[in-house]
């Protein structure tokens, strides 16, 4: 068909194959014409343009502006310089066409699209016995709807066929192309059955791209040969190219001239089920050297499949020299095992092909699968320590993440609109950092990847943020990588809703996560599931490696729970594959579901085998140290690889990766481009963004904090969980990406935002988030928001609470993120509560954690000062410890004091002894210090110290004014006095016993924390040391 109506028009060719009837030719012509291509007209003459020759396309001085071609001349016209690539969004060309099915099809070339799927353009399915006659997808789209029959084209445009193959539908149960008896006859006798099977065919078959075609065979695919593709010697070089390869050296001709009676069907070897003990044995062993000694192992790698008869063996063995190879050690073998090649029957159910089917299935790995495999075992093996047995199950998964839908670049790792990927199950890094190196991160060359689990190393035995470059949380402790994730998921959905413009998306990104049967079994696991499924996190797509083994052994022994029952009870979507260790085809359609899925976060179990192909696979040895050489020599050979070769990684595997690190940089850029116009159009946004992603304040903060002069002049004592709650209202209006929440005790923590909305399914943009009673879950979801990059995060709970979620304090600490915490309800200020929640020993153990600060404010101004270190922290997590109670305004307090940590309230030029408190204690020493100086005369200087951490990094000069050297101190908290004395203090007043329940004035006397107690204890202690006490450290450290 040509459009050559006027001259200012293009030129529009669309070739319709001459095997066509001049009826079906007629019925495409008017179907274009129905959809609004009025210019266009029909042309009998095909010599016109003959877009099935190459020689044409190369000699035509005058191609048309806009012609179809068959997709295998792609790379030829590509190289020619013939065609230009498609910028245009494809969304807008075409109408609820979804990116990713379009990846597969065969238009793109180094991820570059020069073509868009013919979907107008007959697709013939199946040759009948009249080569005249052909059923198409425009034939049955008019009779069931086009909607639900058009496809992309596969592989090309109309030429190559359908065929089955052992890695796709063999899988499914289905072996055979669509019989010719069920095919109908017309379009209208075409049912919803046929329509189903067409659909499973056609999504199993399709090939990658059009530059890979000539190497699809290397990739999982075969070429099937089509109407045409074997007579044009010339076409893309693509005949000579196999030929060259020693591949599969024929097109095989399963359609066509002299081929129509050729039925495929998908083949595997078995055993003769009558063979017994010795020859039984004989049989297995002939089966591991049949694979040692031919190319049958290249074969079942690359998706080939091996004929069930001798006739057709013959036949494709006289072209192939393979098959020739093959038909050769069947010829060999034969009598000695008294071996036969069967047809492969699906529903068997015999034990024995299921057997050899285990020892076949090593082969249909991918390459690329295979390397991750063997290169992770090398590290451990190298290491001499680590995690063996996770890295080898979950390698196909990764492998299939990675290629199809993972999105990130080395070019910027910080990329706001990544996909972030999570490794729960920490100890299996060594698949996380193989893929680092493989994907062209720089700071993961070799050396680091023979560097596992050494001191100083950029391949530590767990992940770390901020240690290792394309690490997205520090995990290992297990279950913080799932909560991690969930705020992760949480952090997109608000930023999307808050930045995304209508024209505009910049936040759009999955996170993906990698869990374990241990995280399963976490409480704080459950939290997170629990929470994002109340959230409805879509966004959120985690994988569960599903392989009934922990350190102990079976996970019968202490966890048969239905994990699929619980989870979806949760609210999540979810999915099982079955055979994940060797299904890439069934994890690939399981993310892609995932993906679809808009109101809920999904669960992809994956059912795989511990220590998968090696000599202890599905037993708990695998997991958690080295397999040993023979075991790891026996995992290469199953693999194909040589036992010789460490840290091997074929080319072919690393073009691979470097194929896909092309296409997410190029996605990056694609991503820039977008940015740049969201800036010009909404700079507002755009500088607010740029503003949280430098962790900058909107705006000076210290005019916003509270002083608290009015309450101290009028002697209005207030908890400080109530002046944190003035403060936090005060200064969110300079960080807008300031989100946080309570774990259900909001009224008590006072931590929510005046005036602020809740962040719920239907309310994205809300910054309150309603954490529920999960104290874990709440910090670690809260890192998993910090991790994320752009939004700073509080949380608050009590004190005492504190210890349920100490895993998830620790690790912000170690990954150094600024998360805030408000924990109130600080001590036995609490009152008729009673022990159980009056918190004694935590403020010791946060204070114990390293690179967290604490900081115990007074009163309102050192509250102020606390938020002040808080805000502007970019690498260092805060612990705001708060009154239940009231508290006097403490003349003398000063915010930017607060972060020297430790500051004299009252001194005195020759102090015989230096009285210190935290918190709600610092009145006490104040009245006690008056005491002292009315009733006997000495001379006291009294010290507010809110922060242990903060004084420590001061300079000795100043250490050395706060604690004079010689005075006596004297400390008092309501606390354990662990850490006290020696340090701060020569003795410390505090909390050695439990609390009570009652009012916390009579707790106070009760335990001894009183002005006059803290009087008597001064007393003693400079009877005892006078001016000489012993010198403090100051310090945890010596200096």
């Amino acid at each position: 068909m040509v459009d050559q109506t006027q001259s200012e028009r293009i030129k529009v060719s669309l070739f319709l194959p001459n095997q066509l009837s001049r009826e079906s030719r007629t019925k495409i012509a008017h179907f274009l014409r129905d959809a609004g291509s009025k210019h266009i007209q029909v042309s009998e003459n095909e010599g016109e343009f003959n877009c099935y020759s190459d020689q044409v396309l190369l000699m035509n001085s005058e191609l048309p502006d806009v012609f179809s071609v068959d997709a295998a001349f792609l790379p030829l016209l590509v190289k020619n310089g013939l065609i230009a690539p498609i910028k245009e969004d494809l969304n807008q060309l075409i109408p609820n066409y979804q990116p990713f099915q379009f990846a597969l099809t065969s238009c793109t070339i180094q991820s570059e699209l020069y073509g868009i799927p013919n979907l107008i353009q007959t697709n013939v399915v199946l040759q009948k016995e009249s080569p005249s006659e052909f059923a198409s997808v425009l034939d049955l789209a008019q009779h069931k709807g086009y909607d639900s029959l058009v496809y992309p084209d596969v592989a090309s445009s109309d030429a190559l066929h359908i065929v089955t193959n052992y890695a796709s539908l063999a899988l499914q149960g289905r072996t055979n192309m669509i019989s010719r008896s069920v095919f109908p006859e017309k379009p209208e006798h075409a049912d919803e059955h046929f329509v189903t099977s067409y659909r499973t065919i056609l999504n199993a078959t399709q090939i990658e791209g059009a530059e890979d075609l000539v190497e699809s065979c290397r990739y999982g695919k075969c070429i099937p040969c089509g109407a045409y593709i074997g007579r044009l010697e010339h076409m893309c070089g693509l005949k000579c190219k196999i030929e060259d390869e020693k591949w599969n050296l024929t097109l095989l001709p399963l359609l066509g001239k002299g081929a129509t009676k050729i039925t495929p069907t998908v083949s595997c070897i078995v055993l003769n089920s009558q063979l017994q003990g010795q020859r039984k044995q004989e049989a297995l062993n002939y089966i591991q050297q049949f694979f040692s000694d031919t190319h049958v192992d290249e074969i079942l790698q690359r998706g080939l499949v091996i004929p069930c008869d001798r006739n057709r063996l013959n036949l494709w063995a006289s072209n192939s020299n393979i098959y020739r190879d093959v038909l050769f050690c069947l010829e060999k073998h034969e009598r000695e095992s008294n071996f036969s090649v069967l047809q492969f029957d699906p529903e068997m159910t015999n034990v024995e092909i299921q057997r050899v089917a285990k020892i076949l299935r090593h082969r249909l790995h991918h390459l690329a699968v295979a390397t991750l495999r063997c290169l992770t075992v090398d590290m451990v093996e190298n290491a001499k320590s680590g995690h063996p047995g996770c890295p080898i199950g979950l390698s196909p998964v990764a492998y299939v993440l990675w290629k199809y839908f993972y999105r990130s670049t080395c070019k910027n790792p910080a990329w706001f609109n990544r996909d972030r990927f999570v490794l729960s199950n920490g100890h299996g890094c060594a698949l996380q950092y193989a893929l680092l190196h493989l994907t062209g991160y720089e700071s993961m060359p070799m050396e680091e990847l023979k560097r596992l689990r050494k001191i100083d190393s950029k391949t530590p035995g767990h992940p770390e943020w901020r240690h290792t470059e394309g690490i997205e949380a520090t995990t290992g402790p297990l279950g913080q990588g799932v909560c991690n994730s969930v705020g992760m998921a949480l952090a997109e959905a608000h930023l999307a809703a808050r930045f995304n413009k209508e024209d505009l998306k910049l936040f759009n990104h999955y996170v993906f996560t990698f869990c374990s049967d241990g995280d399963m079994m976490e409480g704080m696991c459950n939290e997170g599931m629990s929470f994002a499924g109340h959230q409805s996190l879509n966004k959120l797509i985690m994988f569960y490696d599903d392989n009934k083994i922990t350190i102990d052994g079976s996970t019968t022994l202490a966890f048969t729970q239905d994990t699929a029952t619980v989870v979806r009870g949760f609210g999540w979507h979810v999915i099982e594959v079955v055979d994940a260790d060797s299904n890439l085809l069934g994890v690939k359609n399981a993310i892609k579901a995932a993906q679809l899925v808009t109101q809920k976060p999904s669960l992809i179990i994956c059912k795989t085998s511990i220590g998968y192909a090696t000599k202890h696979e599905g037993s708990a040895k695998a997991h958690g140290s080295a397999l040993g050489i023979d075991s790891v020599n026996y995992l290469k050979q199953l693999c194909g690889f040589g036992t010789q070769k460490t840290f091997f990684i074929p080319d072919q595997v690393q073009k691979d990766f470097n194929q896909i690190a092309t296409r997410n940089a190029q996605l990056y850029e694609q991503w820039n481009t977008l940015a740049q116009e969201y800036s010009q159009k909404y700079p507002t946004e755009w500088e607010t963004i740029m503003r949280m992603s430098r962790q900058e304040l909107d705006g000076d903060i210290e005019p916003l904090l509270p002083t608290f002069e009015k309450e101290e002049q009028e002697g209005k004592e207030l908890a400080t969980r109530m002046t944190s709650h003035m403060v936090l209202n005060s200064i969110i209006r300079v960080m807008p990406g300031l989100v946080g929440g309570s774990a259900d005790l909001t009224p008590s923590n006072l931590t929510d935002i005046e005036g602020g909305l809740d962040f719920q399914p239907q309310q994205r943009h809300g910054r309150y988030i309603r954490f529920g009673v999960r104290e874990h879950g709440m910090v670690a979801i809260s890192n998993g928001i910090l991790y994320h990059g752009l939004l700073r995060s509080y949380v608050g709970t009590f004190l005492n609470f504190a210890s349920y979620a100490l895993g998830a304090i620790r690790l912000s600490a170690l990954a150094h993120i600024p998360n805030i915490y408000v924990l109130t309800h600080d001590s036995i200020g609490l009152g008729e509560d009673g022990p159980t929640h009056q918190p004694i020993e935590v403020l010791p153990v946060l204070r114990a954690i390293p690179d967290l600060v604490v900081i115990r404010p007074a009163d309102g101004r050192e509250t102020s000062g606390a938020y002040l270190f808080a805000a502007k922290s970019t690498a260092t997590p805060t612990c705001l410890i708060l009154t239940r109670q009231n508290v006097p305004q403490i003349r003398n307090t000063d915010i930017h004091k607060t972060l020297k940590g430790a500051y004299v309230l009252e001194s005195t030029q020759d102090p015989d002894i230096i009285l210190v408190a935290t918190g709600s204690e610092v009145q006490i020493i104040v009245k006690a210090a008056k005491i002292l100086r009315d009733e006997h005369g000495l001379q006291v200087n009294t010290v507010s110290m809110p922060s242990w951490e903060l004084f420590e990094v001061q300079p000795r000069e100043y250490k050395d004014q706060i604690f004079i050297q010689g005075i006596p101190v004297l400390s008092v908290e309501a606390s354990s006095p662990q850490g006290w004395i020696g340090r701060f203090s020569h003795f410390a007043l505090g909390m050695t016993t439990f609390g009570a329940s009652g009012a916390y004035q009579d707790i106070y006397k009760k335990v001894g924390i009183t002005p006059e107690n803290t009087v008597d204890k001064a007393l003693k202690l400079i009877s005892k040391f006078k001016k000489s006490a012993p010198p403090l450290l100051h310090s945890s450290v010596l200096e």
